[in-house]
């Protein structure tokens, strides 16, 4: 799972890709009113992508909170997207999703390796145009109370204070 707290700039161009985080394979981005969520596979070279409707008008100017809850499993269930506290459901396949992606996504998720914060990996000209802020990566599915948690009424709190503190991956 994946949480972190996102505003963009007034003068975004919201109508291009604008990834908030990438690194081995994975990223988040938002383009054109919806925000994606990709994630390789550990037991083959493919992905798969999902995405939910996201008015852009709500990411500007002001922190929101993203909580992207998975299991990490391509087989067991789609990932949830709390916004700020509110579930989102689960994410529909996105449109470079490989059916072939099986297994689960790479056990070393977070731990020692390189991610790119507010721009891609691959790519120069998709930077953020916003702020970043409480990004963390999370070892387990996580629960809606903790979503809630971590929104926390949309106040700043410590993640190293809530029920889920044991699974931020460091």
């Amino acid at each position: 799972s994946n949480s972190f707290w996102l505003k963009f700039d007034d003068n975004a161009d919201m109508s291009t890709a604008k990834t908030v985080w990438s690194g081995s394979g994975n990223h988040v981005y938002h383009k054109s009113q919806r925000m994606y969520m990709v994630f390789a596979s550990a037991s083959n070279p493919f992905h798969k992508e999902w995405s939910w409707s996201m008015d852009s008008d709500l990411l500007i100017s002001q922190f929101n909170n993203f909580v992207f809850s998975w299991d990490g499993n391509f087989a067991s269930n789609n990932p949830k997207l709390y916004f700020n506290g509110i579930d989102q459901g689960t994410g529909s396949n996105g449109p470079n999703t490989a059916e072939e992606a099986t297994g689960s996504t790479r056990a070393d998720m977070g731990q020692n390796k390189i991610y790119w914060m507010d721009r891609a990996n691959f790519s120069g000209n998709d930077e953020l145009q916003g702020k970043l802020n409480e990004f963390a990566f999370w070892s387990k599915e996580l629960s809606v109370n903790e979503a809630l948690e971590i929104y926390n009424d949309g106040e700043y709190v410590d993640l190293r204070t809530i029920s889920a503190e044991s699974s931020i991956i460091d």
